[in-house]
C-alpha cells in the first residue's frame, strides 16, 4: 500500500466515522461500520507493509473474508444481544438500553473477522497438505 493510498483510506475511514457519530440515529450504526472496516483494514494492512518496500500483492481473499465476518458478526452481535455481555466484561456501568446494540455490532463485528479469518487459514492449510 502506498502512502496515498493509505492517506486517502484514513481520510475516508475518518469521515466515515464522524459522519456516524453526527447521525446520533439507528441509521449511523451502517456508516460506523463501513468507517469502522475500512479502518480497521487500513491500520492492518499499513501495519503489515511499514517497512517492506518490496512487500507482495494484498491478499484479497483474506481481506474478503474479513469483510464478510465483520458484517455478519457485526449484524448478528447487534441483533441476539452480545451488547449486554460486552457491557458486562468491559463496563458494567454503563446503561444496556443506551450502548448494547452499537458495543454488541462493534464486539460481534470484530469477532466476526477474526473467526472468518481463522477459518480461512485452516482451509487452507488444510487444502495444502491434501496437495502436498
Amino acid at each position: 500500500m502506498n502512502r496515498r493510498t493509505f492517506v486517502v483510506s484514513l481520510f475516508v475511514a475518518s469521515a466515515l466515522l464522524v459522519w456516524a457519530f453526527s447521525i446520533r440515529d439507528k441509521n449511523g450504526l451502517v456508516i460506523f461500520f463501513l468507517g469502522a472496516a475500512l479502518l480497521l483494514f487500513t491500520f492492518a494492512v499499513g501495519w503489515l507493509r511499514r517497512n517492506n518496500l518490496n512487500s507482495p500483492s494484498t491478499d484479497k481473499s483474506a481481506v474478503l473474508f474479513a469483510l464478510m465476518g465483520f458484517v455478519l458478526g457485526g449484524s448478528i452481535g447487534a441483533r441476539f444481544g452480545f451488547g449486554h455481555l460486552v457491557i458486562q466484561v468491559f463496563n458494567p456501568e454503563l446503561m444496556v438500553q443506551d450502548y448494547g446494540v452499537s458495543l454488541g455490532a462493534t464486539g460481534g463485528g470484530i469477532l466476526g473477522a477474526i473467526v472468518f479469518v481463522l477459518l480461512l487459514v485452516v482451509v487452507r492449510y488444510l487444502g495444502a497438505e491434501r496437495v502436498s
